[in-house]
């Protein structure tokens, strides 16, 4: 759920960063360590990144964790 959860953030800060209204855009920026923390943790560079790009590393990084923990094994 954490996943999904940290998703979310990402992807709603990067649509907010290109939004029209400057407030928003504005308490995206403010709130930039947060989203970095979130960003460092899924080994992604930075939000220019398209969704793709950004769903697949988070979904590369949720594999390698299932593996990691022997809940899934890959052959």
């Amino acid at each position: 759920m954490s996943y999904i959860i940290d998703q979310r953030i990402i992807l709603f800060s990067k649509r907010s960063l290109n939004s029209d209204n400057m407030i928003i855009a504005t308490l995206v920026r403010i709130n930039r360590n947060e989203v970095g923390m979130i960003l460092s943790k899924y080994n992604i560079p930075y939000l220019n990144l398209s969704q793709y790009a950004i769903k697949s590393r988070m979904w590369e990084h949720f594999v390698e964790a299932a593996c990691d923990s022997g809940k899934i094994s890959v052959l």
